[in-house]
């Protein structure tokens, strides 16, 4: 969604700057008008679509770093069950020793919350290595906490960078959308100018709608 509001807010940009030129070739009032009120608000919304945009792209970045880095750690709680599960051997008394380290099994890493996963980690950790009894040497347990360790370590980092992206990306749309709104402000007083120009009229008052069903509406 984020990505198709940029989009229209770019070429919502792109009919303002053409409405923009229009008034300046034709002179007189019209290019008066515009550059009172429309040259401001045009500036605006470059500013802040170019804020936006670098936003998305932080946002996006840092999303996908943290993928990376949940799939890591991912592959590292899987492939430590599966050689815990060898280590048990395929008697049934044998897999019960594994039930009290994955009691809802190496899945339950990417059923659980973005938030929860660092903690589901360690709490993983400590278990592989407080195991009563268990039918792997002490050496074997230290490695593969370890194994999880080393992968679970940028896990509080990335998901912090994800949050703070976010959250600027929310103050960047929010400015825009105040851009946007300061646009429409202006769009009416001048307008209020060119209104009985036909042509221009028209290109407005189309301009408007397009604003408050593409921008305004989803935003």
């Amino acid at each position: 969604m984020s990505t198709q509001w940029l989009k229209s807010l770019i070429r919502i940009e792109e009919r303002v700057a053409r409405l923009f030129a229009n008034a300046v070739r034709q002179g007189g009032a019209a290019e008066e008008a515009a550059d009172e009120h429309l040259e401001p608000a045009l500036s605006s919304v470059r500013a802040v679509r170019r804020a936006y945009e670098d936003a998305e792209r932080d946002f996006a970045h840092a999303a996908a770093t943290a993928a990376r880095v949940d799939a890591r750690v991912r592959g590292a709680v899987v492939r430590v069950h599966e050689e815990m599960k060898a280590a048990c051997g395929p008697s049934l008394s044998g897999r019960a020793r594994l039930l009290p380290v994955f009691p809802e099994g190496p899945g339950a890493f990417a059923a659980a919350l973005p938030s929860g996963r660092d903690a589901w980690t360690a709490a993983l950790c400590r278990r592989i290595r407080g195991a009563a009894a268990p039918p792997w040497s002490e050496a074997q347990s230290a490695a593969w906490a370890a194994r999880i360790e080393v992968a679970r370590t940028p896990l509080a980092g990335t998901f912090g960078a994800v949050c703070a992206a976010a959250r600027r990306r929310a103050t960047a749309r929010a400015a825009a959308v105040q851009s946007v709104l300061g646009l429409m402000h202006a769009l009416a007083s001048y307008q209020r100018v060119v209104s009985a120009r036909g042509q221009i009229a028209v290109a407005v008052r189309r301009l408007v709608s397009a604003i408050t069903e593409r921008l305004l509406l989803a935003a």
